[in-house]
């Protein structure tokens, strides 16, 4: 889902997507199913004809399901990755004479990112298993899992989306064809990656404030 805003030469959108993916391993015996939902935001002013630089905002949640056919398998049953991400997005945007056809790109960097994982081989933050906080009915966890994070920069953490888009316009539609690409990236104590291809249309409702 997408909101976009137009107003004084500024440029605002609020993108909010869920992905799933399952099988995620070409491993006969061990497949994965990564629950991904994001919130990105981003503002923007224009910069010149057709273009807009600003800031933007990403705050991902990434659950990772292991599932094995072994019966000594005994890792954990859920791994997770919470982040919020900062940093520079530059947005083109191009109309044909006529105002019918438009085509839209964008990227954005994350630069600084506060990134909470569990400790490897444990599904708890690494603050949480301190002798005196730890508490074997997870007692009081919700709070440090918060409060556990880490500040990363782009040495730890990738963090790209490029997209790119074809618009026709009627006076209060917009009908559009979709082509994006992420990318996240972390190099931690035990490293991740996920790439993303997402292709689609859309159709959008033009309000405008009168």
């Amino acid at each position: 889902m997408d909101i976009e805003t137009y107003k004084n030469k500024s440029r605002q959108h609020l993108s909010i997507n869920f992905s799933l993916t399952q099988d995620y391993t070409n491993q006969p015996t061990l497949s994965y199913a990564l629950v991904f939902p994001e919130v990105r935001y981003t503002y923007m002013k224009a910069l010149a004809d057709d273009w807009y630089i600003g800031g933007m905002f990403h705050s991902f949640t990434l659950l990772n399901f292991p599932e094995s056919e072994l019966t000594n398998f005994v890792n954990n049953s859920i791994s997770y990755t919470l982040a919020q991400s900062i940093g520079p997005s530059l947005y083109y945007q191009k109309t044909t004479t006529n105002q019918k056809i438009s085509f839209e790109s964008e990227c954005q960097l994350g630069l600084l990112s506060y990134v909470v994982r569990p400790a490897f081989a444990h599904p708890y933050p690494e603050n949480y298993l301190q002798p005196d906080v730890f508490s074997p009915d997870r007692d009081g966890m919700m709070r440090t899992l918060f409060k556990g994070g880490k500040l990363w920069t782009v040495n730890k953490i990738q963090n790209v989306l490029i997209n790119t888009s074809t618009a026709y316009h009627l006076p209060n539609w917009k009908f559009s064809a979709d082509l994006a690409f992420s990318t996240l990236r972390l190099a931690d104590v035990k490293p991740f990656s996920l790439n993303q291809w997402y292709l689609g249309i859309g159709i959008a409702y033009k309000y405008k404030k009168t």
